[in-house]
C-alpha cells in the first residue's frame, strides 16, 4: 500500500509539473515572440509597415467632438512610467508594439524620469540586464522614432493623439525629473548617513537594496508632473487613466468587464495579494509627516484590515478617471516618502497608493483576471476545447523551438501567433477570469450638505463669537462685458432663490467710458460687447431696483430679510495691461515665455492683456473704498468667480469659522508648481521688506498642499482683504512675466497668503459642475432621487422643453428630495445627455431617433435676459451628434444643464416681470 500510495503522490505531482510547464512554455513563447517581432519589424527600412492580422478586429472612430467618458473603447489613456535606461527603453517600446498588435483603442503616453543632460557620458554597464546605459532624451527619442516615427513629445507643446483607427499608435512621450534620491524629502534620512530598517512582527531586520536611491518614487512624482501638464495643455476630461508597468505586455484588447466602469470617485484595479500588512506600520508617524489636514489623524490610520481588502488590496493595472489623477497622485507622491524611510523595500510605493487612496475615499472596484505572468495564478481553464488548445499551443511552441529556434515559425507573429485553434491568447489568457468584485461601490461617501463635511480644526486659538448668517459678504469679481453681466445677474438672482443671507457685491472692472460705442463683436461666445457704466447699472436696476453703487458714495446693504436681496456695484478701472506695471516686458514688444523643467516653451494666449489681473486690483480697490465708507468689521468676505451659481445656502461646516488671520477656501488640485518658478527674482521684483527673502521662498510642497492648495470660493475675514489684496495685486505681473498662463494670479495668491502666513483651511466639497468631481450619493433613497431628478428633466426636455415645467423653478428646483447638493454650481465646462435617457445604460441602448441637448456658456447668446419682442424662454442647445459629458455621469450632466437653464430663465422671468414683452416667460 504505501508503495501505491507513493505512485500516486508522484503521478500527482509529476501532472502538477505538466501544467506549470504547460503554461511557462506558453509565457516564455508570448515573451520571445513579441520581442523579436518587434525586432524584426524595425530592423526593416519602412518603420511604418502595418501589421497583418489573422482575424478582423472591430475599430472605433472618434468623433469630432470630444467623447464621453469611458463609453468608447479609445476613452482609455495608457500611462507607462520608467526610468532613462535602455532596459526599460526595450521593455516599453516591446509593450507598445504588443499594444498596436492587438489594435488596442486609446491613447498612450510613456512618462519617463531621469534622464541625463544632453551631452551627458553614458553611464551603467550596459550589456543586458539592470545595469543598462542611462540615456539622453535626445538618445531615447531617437529609438522611439525609428519605431514609431509620429511619437509626440511634451516640451514641443505636444499632447497625446487621439487615435482615428485602432490599428495605428502614436506613443506621445512625457520627461520628468529624477525622484528617486530619498534624502530630498527630508525626514530623518535627509543626512544619507543613517540606513533605513524595517523590523517586522518575528523581529526580522529588513533594509532592502535600494538606500537612498528608490527608483519606483519616480512613478507619483511623474503621474503629478505629467496630469498638471495635460491639464493646462489637453482638454479631454473625459478619459480613465490606465496606469501600468513597463514590463506588461498586450495579449488581447484591454477593456472592462461587463458592468464596470470607471467614473469620478470610482477607480478599479487588479487585484494583488499584498494584502493589510502596511497597517502595522507607524501610521501615526507617516500621518505627522505628510497630513491631509492640520492636527487631524489621516484616514488611512481608521483603516480595518477587511475594508483594505475589500477596496484596496490592488496594483498594476490600475484605472482612475482622468479627474481623479491630480489629487491622487498629489496625496500619493507624498505618503512615499515617509512609508519608505519606515519600509525600506520593494513594496513601499504601492502601500502609499493605498494610503493615499484612502484619505480621498477612493475606494476601489478590485478586478481579477487582468493579466497573467507573476503576482498572479495562471489562468483556470475548464473548458475541454480550451485545455487541449492549451496543451497544442505549448507543444507547438517546444517543437518550434527543439527544431528551428530561429526560424519565422518559431520568431515571427508577436503573442497572437498561439490562437491556434480557439484565438487561446483571447480566450485563456485574459478574458476567462475576468470577474468583477462583488464589492463594487457606486458611490462611496453620501451627498452632504457642507456642514457635514469633515473639514480643518481650527486650533486652539481664541475665537470669537459665532458669526451671524448675514456676516457673509459674497464677492464676485468680473469684467464690464455683457457676456459676464448675465452671468453674474444670473447669480444674483440664484442666491436671492435660495434666500441666501449677507450683503453682495459687484465689482467690475474696465467698463467703457460713457458715451463710448460698444467694442467686441456681441451675439454669442466670449466676444461680447464692452459696456458703459450706464449700460451696465440700467440691467442691474431692472433686475435689483434697489441696488446701490459706489460712486454715489453708498455701501452694500445690509438685508434685514434673507429673501430680500440688493447687490452694491462698485467700478474700477481696468488693470488687464500688463505692460503698465513694468518688468522686463513693458515695452510691449517682447514675448513672455514659460520654460518648464523638461525644455518646453509655453507663452500662453493672453499676451500683454492678462483680464485675471482684474481680481485682486479691483479687490483691493473696493477694499480701500469700503474701509472709507463702510463701518462693518465682522463679516467674511466670499470672494467668488461669475460663473458660479447658488443651489442651496452656503454656510461654513461645523467647527469651521473664519477669523482673522485663519481664511478658507474650497481644495484644489493645482499643488506646488510654483514651487520651480524662479522664486528669487519674483522677491526681488516685488520684495516684502527690502533686501529680505519672501516667506513664500521657504514654502515646502507639503506646506502647500496643506495650507494654500486653493481656489474659489475664497473665505477671508474682512480684516485681513486690505494686507492680503495688496500683497496679491502686486505679486501677479512678476509672477505673470515668468508664467504667462491662466494660474498665474492664483499662483500669486498663494504667494501672498504665505508671505502674510495666512494658512488657509482648505474645505472639499463646497461646489460641482467641473474643477471637482461629482458629489458622491451612498444613501439609497438620495440616489433614487439623483436618478428620478435627472429622468424627469430630461422627460420634460423630450416633449416640452419651452414648458414652465421644464423652464422655470430656478437651479435648485433641479433636485428632487431627499438630495441635497452642494452650496454651488461652477459651470465652466460643457454639459449634455440624449434623449429619450437611459442614464447609466444609455451606451447600451440603441435607438434610432436619439437626440442630443446640451449647456456651454459660451454659446449663450449675451442679451438672453433681455425681455424684447420675440424673446422666449432658454433651453438647452440642440445637436445631432453626441456632446461631451463632464465628469462622464449622466445623471449629473443632465442636472448640470437643468441647473444653467433654470437659473438663466428665473434671471430671465424676474427681470422681466411686469414687461408685457415676454408674456410667454412671465
Amino acid at each position: 500500500m504505501k508503495v501505491i500510495n507513493n505512485g500516486g503522490k508522484q503521478q500527482k505531482k509529476l501532472r502538477i509539473n505538466a501544467r506549470i510547464i504547460l503554461l511557462s512554455t506558453v509565457a516564455f513563447c508570448v515573451t520571445i515572440l513579441i520581442t523579436v517581432n518587434v525586432t524584426l519589424l524595425h530592423n526593416k527600412q519602412s518603420a511604418q509597415a502595418s501589421l497583418v492580422y489573422p482575424f478582423e478586429q472591430k475599430q472605433v472612430v472618434v468623433d469630432e467632438n470630444p467623447i464621453p467618458k469611458a463609453a468608447l473603447e479609445n476613452s482609455f489613456h495608457f500611462i507607462f512610467s520608467s526610468d532613462c535606461t535602455s532596459y526599460q527603453r526595450w521593455e516599453t517600446l516591446t509593450q507598445l508594439h504588443s499594444a498596436q498588435n492587438v489594435q488596442q483603442c486609446g491613447r498612450f503616453t510613456w512618462i519617463v524620469s531621469g534622464c541625463l543632460d544632453e551631452g551627458s557620458e553614458h553611464m551603467g554597464k550596459g550589456k543586458g540586464g539592470a545595469n543598462s546605459d542611462i540615456l539622453t532624451p535626445s538618445l531615447l527619442l531617437a529609438e522611439v522614432e525609428r519605431h514609431f516615427p509620429h511619437f509626440t513629445v511634451s516640451h514641443a507643446n505636444e499632447t497625446a493623439r487621439t487615435h482615428h483607427g485602432c490599428n495605428e499608435l502614436h506613443p506621445h512621450v512625457h520627461f520628468t525629473p529624477d525622484y528617486s534620491d530619498m534624502r530630498a524629502f527630508g525626514g530623518p534620512f535627509a543626512d544619507g548617513k543613517s540606513k533605513r530598517v524595517f523590523t517586522n512582527k518575528q523581529g526580522k531586520k529588513l533594509s532592502g537594496s535600494y538606500g537612498n536611491k528608490y527608483k519606483f518614487n519616480n512613478k507619483p512624482n511623474g503621474l503629478h508632473h505629467w496630469i498638471v501638464n495635460f491639464l493646462e495643455h489637453d482638454n479631454r476630461r473625459d478619459e480613465t487613466i490606465i496606469l501600468n508597468d513597463p514590463d506588461f505586455l498586450f495579449l488581447t484588447k484591454f477593456d472592462f468587464p461587463d458592468g464596470l466602469q470607471v467614473v469620478p470617485g470610482e477607480p478599479a484595479a487588479a487585484k494583488y495579494g499584498l494584502g493589510a500588512q502596511f497597517l502595522d506600520f507607524d501610521l501615526e508617524q507617516i500621518c505627522q509627516r505628510s497630513p491631509l489636514e492640520a492636527n487631524q489623524k489621516c484616514p488611512f490610520q481608521n483603516l480595518t484590515s477587511s475594508e483594505v481588502h475589500k477596496f484596496y488590496n490592488v496594483g498594476a493595472p490600475y484605472a482612475i478617471h482622468i479627474q481623479d489623477v491630480l489629487p491622487l497622485s498629489s496625496r500619493w507622491k507624498g505618503l512615499v516618502p515617509p512609508t519608505y524611510d519606515q519600509y525600506p523595500l520593494l513594496y513601499a510605493e504601492m502601500f502609499a497608493y493605498v494610503m493615499a487612496a484612502a484619505d480621498l475615499d477612493l475606494k476601489h472596484n478590485l478586478v481579477k483576471g487582468l493579466f497573467t505572468g507573476c503576482m498572479t495564478g495562471n489562468p483556470k481553464v475548464n473548458d475541454e476545447e480550451a485545455k487541449v488548445a492549451l496543451q497544442k499551443s505549448a507543444s507547438t511552441y517546444a517543437k518550434l523551438i527543439e527544431t528551428n529556434p530561429t526560424g519565422s515559425e518559431a520568431t515571427a507573429g508577436g503573442a497572437i501567433i498561439l490562437l491556434s485553434t480557439v484565438a487561446f491568447c483571447v480566450t485563456i489568457l485574459i478574458t476567462v477570469n475576468v470577474t468583477l468584485l462583488h464589492n463594487k461601490q457606486s458611490a462611496q461617501a453620501s451627498l452632504v450638505s457642507p456642514s457635514e463635511q469633515k473639514q480643518v480644526v481650527v486650533d486652539e486659538k481664541t475665537i470669537p463669537k459665532a458669526a451671524l448668517e448675514n456676516s457673509f459678504h459674497f464677492i464676485f469679481s468680473s469684467d464690464c462685458t455683457s457676456y459676464q453681466r448675465w452671468e453674474t445677474l444670473t447669480q444674483l438672482h440664484s442666491a436671492k432663490n435660495v434666500q441666501q443671507c449677507g450683503r453682495f457685491t459687484w465689482i467690475v472692472s474696465g467698463c467703457l467710458d460713457e458715451g463710448s460705442e460698444h467694442m467686441g463683436k456681441g451675439k454669442g461666445g466670449a466676444n461680447s460687447d464692452i459696456l458703459t457704466p450706464s449700460l451696465l447699472l440700467a440691467e442691474v436696476e431692472r433686475h435689483f431696483p434697489h441696488f446701490t453703487v459706489s460712486h454715489a458714495n453708498e455701501t452694500a446693504r445690509t438685508h434685514h430679510g434673507c429673501n430680500e436681496l440688493h447687490p452694491h456695484v462698485h467700478f474700477t478701472p481696468d488693470y488687464s495691461d500688463m505692460r503698465a506695471f513694468g518688468g522686463p516686458f513693458a515695452d510691449g514688444k517682447s514675448k513672455r515665455v514659460f520654460t518648464n523643467k523638461q525644455g518646453k516653451k509655453l507663452s500662453g494666449s493672453y499676451g500683454n492683456k492678462y483680464k485675471f489681473n482684474n481680481k485682486p486690483n479691483g479687490l483691493h480697490h473696493w477694499i480701500v473704498n469700503f474701509l472709507e465708507h463702510d463701518n462693518r468689521r465682522d463679516e467674511t468676505i466670499i470672494l467668488n468667480d461669475p460663473d458660479f451659481l447658488f443651489l442651496t445656502k452656503f454656510d461654513f461646516p461645523d467647527g469651521l469659522q473664519v477669523v482673522p488671520g485663519e481664511p478658507a477656501a474650497a481644495k484644489y488640485g493645482l499643488g506646488a508648481q510654483f514651487l520651480d518658478f524662479d522664486l528669487e527674482q519674483i522677491c526681488q521684483r516685488s520684495p516684502l521688506e527690502a533686501n529680505q527673502k519672501c516667506p513664500f521662498q521657504n514654502l515646502t510642497s507639503s506646506e502647500v498642499h496643506k495650507f494654500y492648495n486653493v481656489g474659489a470660493p475664497y473665505a477671508i475675514h474682512i480684516q485681513d482683504v486690505l494686507p492680503l489684496s495688496s500683497r496679491w495685486k502686486s505679486l501677479v505681473p512678476p509672477t505673470y512675466d515668468q508664467y504667462p498662463l491662466l494660474y498665474a494670479e492664483m499662483f500669486a495668491y498663494v504667494m501672498a497668503a504665505a508671505d502674510l502666513d495666512l494658512k488657509h483651511n482648505l474645505v472639499k466639497g463646497l461646489f460641482t459642475g467641473c474643477m471637482t468631481g461629482n458629489p458622491k450619493v451612498n444613501d439609497e433613497e438620495a440616489k433614487v432621487a439623483l436618478q428620478k431628478s435627472a429622468s424627469t428633466y430630461a422627460k420634460l426636455i423630450e416633449t416640452n422643453p419651452t414648458g414652465s415645467e421644464a423652464t422655470a423653478g430656478g437651479a435648485s428646483s433641479c433636485f428632487l428630495p431627499p438630495l441635497t447638493p452642494p452650496p454651488f454650481f461652477h459651470y465652466c465646462a460643457r454639459y449634455s445627455f440624449e434623449t429619450p435617457y437611459h442614464g447609466r445604460e444609455e451606451n447600451q441602448v440603441e435607438s434610432a431617433d436619439k437626440a442630443y441637448h446640451f449647456f456651454a456658456k459660451r454659446r449663450v447668446e449675451h442679451d438672453i435676459l433681455d425681455c424684447g419682442s420675440g424673446s422666449g424662454t432658454f433651453e438647452p442647445f440642440p445637436s445631432t451628434e453626441p456632446q461631451k459629458k463632464e465628469g462622464g455621469d449622466p445623471d449629473w450632466n443632465v442636472l448640470a444643464v437643468c441647473v444653467a437653464v433654470r437659473a438663466i430663465n428665473l434671471a430671465k422671468e424676474m427681470g422681466c416681470k411686469g414687461s408685457n414683452a415676454i408674456e410667454e416667460v412671465a
